[in-house]
């Protein structure tokens, strides 16, 4: 049932929706154009889905039916559970969960307090950060009526199972962060219908889909998130997803696109409120010269900005920096240094459990070693790639980039120019999470 988000669903394919028969792709890319505010096909919607993404629509002279919405979301839930139900990822492991929360008031201020912690890790130990939100998301679930109206209770469970699958993104398990996804929309759809958590959800849920190389997904799902947050005045919010659009069109190679984006998103900001995200379109702007073979003018931004980086850099941020450095270097011309700093970047993401990162550095090497005739040491790389890859679920066009690779390494026919295009395609995490 093929659906372009910038056009209008088919009846056919809201009707499927309705009875939660998309996949979660088209079922995503149906909430990014509701949540654009459009009448229309909120009025084919009716009553189902009256005032969640459209409140004009909700009459006072006729008060919302809340027996007709919960039929086609229980459908929609049951669904979801026999689709997932299969493919989706257990959440069994937990750690031990600290004295200090264990001695909290009640089960929600304790996951409050998860939360926290582990958004406060995202930048120096990515599997903490998800140790500690896989075990808020869990608790979550076990909230009692003392602990808010049912609806409160389903909002708060959907935000956290939404940090999870963030959380999961940035340690680099897609396949997992996907189901944790989908687990949050569906509590969600139990939930109040909050505008704000709704574009929170699918602001998180286009890094995702950043990260999955599905560009244009993510930009749909940005457009509608920057729409949300500028007609309730969220400036601040509006301009992160900006930045993060910026960083979606230049992964897609439209850096002139993402530059312009980065200008306006940095406007929007309060710099205040989140120097970090300030530091993030800095950094974006930063890995845009690089992609250019601006390696002076990278420089120059680099050496501006480096005071920001030590105030509000985590330490994975750190180590990103000193691969943009090496890829100054080996731009640059300055071999021998750029190695050493791949090699100690690569250690470095791999010590942090960050295998993806780990991975990708290689092909910065196999740049500088292609020359050197060097083959033997790529292959090697390469066939550790592909280990990597399929362990992380990473999607089938990034492993027929590196399987493109590995047959003309066998061949004796790659070229530094078939290295940086496989490179251009693969790299996603060098931008900062926001």
């Amino acid at each position: 049932m093929g659906f372009e988000t910038q056009e209008h669903p088919k009846p056919e394919t809201l009707a499927a929706f309705l009875r939660a028969e998309l996949t979660p792709i088209e079922g995503r890319a149906v909430i990014a154009h509701l949540l654009r505010g459009c009448v229309s096909c909120g009025l084919q919607l009716r009553p189902a889905v009256t005032g969640l993404f459209h409140p004009s629509l909700v009459s006072e002279a006729a008060p919302f039916d809340e027996s007709v919405y919960d039929g086609p979301i229980d459908r929609a839930l049951a669904r979801t559970r026999e689709v997932f139900g299969q493919a989706a990822v257990e959440f069994e492991e937990t750690f031990e969960e600290p004295i200090l929360y264990a001695a909290l008031p009640n089960l929600r201020a304790r996951c409050e307090a998860l939360l926290a912690e582990s958004w406060e890790l995202r930048t120096s130990d990515p599997q903490a950060m998800v140790r500690r939100a896989r075990l808020a998301a869990q608790l979550s679930d076990g909230l009692g009526s003392a602990e808010g109206s049912f609806a409160e209770r389903a909002d708060f469970q959907a935000r956290a199972w939404g940090e999870l699958g963030n959380a999961l993104r940035i340690a680099g398990d897609l396949v997992a962060a996907a189901s944790a996804f989908d687990r949050a929309l569906e509590r969600l759809g139990r939930g109040s219908k909050d505008p704000s958590l709704l574009a929170r959800l699918l602001d998180r849920t286009a890094s995702l889909a950043i990260h999955e190389r599905r560009f244009g997904d993510a930009c749909a799902l940005l457009d509608s998130v920057y729409e949300a947050y500028r007609r309730s005045g969220e400036n601040h919010l509006a301009g992160r997803a900006l930045i993060s659009k910026a960083n979606a069109l230049a992964f897609d190679n439209d850096f002139e696109g993402a530059r312009g984006l980065i200008a306006q998103g940095l406007a929007h900001l309060d710099a205040q409120l989140e120097p970090r995200v300030v530091l993030s379109g800095i950094h974006s702007l930063i890995l845009f010269a690089v992609e250019n073979e601006g390696f002076a003018e990278a420089r120059g931004l680099l050496d501006e900005a480096r005071g920001l980086y030590e105030l509000c850099g985590g330490a994975t941020d750190l180590i990103k920096l000193r691969w943009i450095e090496g890829r100054i270097e080996a731009g640059l011309g300055h071999f021998d240094a750029a190695e050493i700093t791949f090699w100690e970047v690569r250690d470095e993401f791999e010590g942090r459990g960050l295998a993806y990162e780990s991975a990708i550095v290689g092909l910065d090497l196999a740049m500088l070693w292609l020359p050197q005739g060097r083959s033997a040491e790529i292959l090697e790389l390469v066939e550790e790639m592909l280990e990597t890859f399929r362990a992380l679920g990473i999607r089938r066009e990034a492993i027929a980039a590196l399987l493109v690779l590995r047959r003309a390494l066998d061949r004796d026919r790659a070229t530094t120019e078939l290295v940086r295009t496989v490179a251009g395609r693969l790299k996603r995490l060098e931008s900062f999470s926001i």
